[in-house]
């Protein structure tokens, strides 16, 4: 069987670069993290017992395709500064840069078969970009994107698995109150 994957839906503030030109066909790969459940050692009886002791996602690494307009750096650089004014020195609030991003695992027919949601996600940083006069490849860039949470939808079997983001459940709980 063979697979494809997409973006399966516009990147953040892509619309408010040049007139909405970023898209998602910047993106030439993207590595999907899994849950990290850390665990304890705790001695009982003269014996030593794992217990879980918290979870983490580690970062999401995306690599794009920088053109000759640079519309992709512009898109990335205009995303950071929502997270710091470099001019000013004045973070952003997490309402104004945090997004998220979902990607589609596709079979060979076009359906989808699992939904990654990279929930609350903003870029860390980009990796330096590689430029040389020997060289006519084109230019690849790679971004770290830090991840509140990743949600795994299984489309064809309807059942989900993943954690919320710390805001879902913030608002979660401020609604029943």
């Amino acid at each position: 069987m063979s697979w494809r994957w997409v973006m399966a839906a516009e990147l953040p503030f892509s619309n408010e670069i040049a007139n909405g030109s970023m898209s998602t066909h910047y993106v030439e790969s993207i590595n999907l993290p899994f849950p990290l459940i850390e665990s304890e050692k705790v001695h009982l009886g003269s014996r030593y017992f794992g217990f879980p002791k918290n979870h983490s996602v580690e970062n999401v690494t995306i690599q794009f395709y920088a053109d000759n307009t640079g519309i992709c750096l512009a898109w990335l650089l205009h995303w950071q500064n929502k997270i710091k004014d470099m001019q000013t020195g004045l973070y952003g609030l997490p309402v104004e840069y945090k997004r998220s991003m979902a990607v589609a695992l596709l079979d060979n027919r076009g359906n989808s078969v699992i939904t990654a949601t990279l929930k609350d996600c903003y870029p860390a940083g980009p990796s330096a970009l590689d430029l040389g006069y020997d060289s006519s490849d084109r230019i690849t860039f790679n971004v770290e994107f830090n991840v509140d949470a990743v949600i795994y939808n299984f489309d064809m079997l309807g059942v989900s698995f993943g954690n919320k983001a710390v805001g879902d459940v913030v608002k979660a709980n401020l609604q029943q109150v």
